[in-house]
């Protein structure tokens, strides 16, 4: 974040929301391929719960490592016959986490430090940086826009 404030001479608050966006952009790709992927599962979905649940089953009756990897290879033979990739889903799980924790820290910690320009780099009421949103606006406006988020992704 302070190469992108240096090298463009933009103000504390517009270099969080580039660092913010760039770190977007380079999660896009896996978020794009582990949203195809679960659209080429979705019409196998019935099948997939129904191995799911019959290994859930044999787990809580019996320790029968060959009925596991019976339902194991089943369930491989789904994900070969949809063409995804069964490790799919886990690209976006390990990708994004630490860029985001890393933005998380790398914030705080330029928080911690003693740089005058966040304290007046802000913008309205965000004046100072480094210290919490004394109105809690921008915490109730994302808890919305994740609700937002979730209720048109369950329309689709």
């Amino acid at each position: 974040m302070e190469l992108i404030q240096v090298t463009s001479g933009m103000p504390w608050l517009w270099t969080i929301v580039a660092a913010t966006l760039v770190s977007r952009v380079i999660v896009l790709p896996f978020n794009i391929y582990s949203i195809r992927t679960a659209a080429r599962l979705a019409p196998y979905q019935p099948r997939l719960t129904e191995l799911r649940g019959e290994l859930q089953k044999i787990g809580s009756m019996s320790n029968d490592p060959i009925a596991v990897q019976r339902i194991s290879l089943q369930q491989k033979k789904v994900y070969e016959e949809a063409g995804a990739s069964f490790l799919a889903p886990l690209a976006t799980l390990l990708v994004q986490p630490p860029i985001s924790l890393g933005l998380f820290f790398g914030i705080k910690r330029l928080c911690e430090l003693p740089l005058e320009q966040l304290k007046v780099g802000g913008y309205g009421w965000i004046a100072d940086l480094t210290v919490p949103d004394p109105t809690y606006a921008l915490p109730l406006a994302m808890a919305v826009l994740i609700n937002v988020q979730l209720t048109v992704s369950d329309h689709f």
